[in-house]
């Protein structure tokens, strides 16, 4: 059902972010190619590295937005579905008002044209 589906796991800065692990091990044993962004939030409680392993594709955050290279906020917008996961009160209240102030907002309100799901 995934496979080949393009997915963009959106890890916010929450104390359950170690789920995202598991979330993300489990997309992929589904066949699902699996893009990660990082809110700065997130970026408070672990590094880059470990889900840059686990998905096998740059990590996109505010520290590693690249244009020449392709991690930024329109390329990962083009996916198949987003996945807001662990989703902050923080970032469930910006998508809401539209409020875009950093990369991974910016990402999030790029791809509004595709199914978003959103799991506090």
């Amino acid at each position: 059902m995934l496979k080949n589906k393009k997915i963009l796991l959106a890890v916010c800065g929450s104390i359950a972010f170690y789920k995202a692990f598991e979330i993300l091990s489990l997309l992929k044993k589904q066949g699902a190619d699996v893009y990660v962004a990082l809110s700065d939030g997130a970026l408070e409680f672990c590094s880059v590295s470990g889900f840059e392993a686990l998905s096998e594709h740059k990590i996109l955050s505010s520290q590693t937005q690249n244009w020449q290279d392709g991690v930024n906020h329109i390329a990962y917008s083009k996916m198949d579905l987003v996945l807001i996961a662990p989703a902050s009160v923080n970032t469930i209240n910006k998508l809401t008002a539209g409020i875009c102030d950093n990369v991974f907002m910016q990402t999030l309100i790029a791809a509004s044209h595709v199914p978003l799901v959103v799991a506090p």
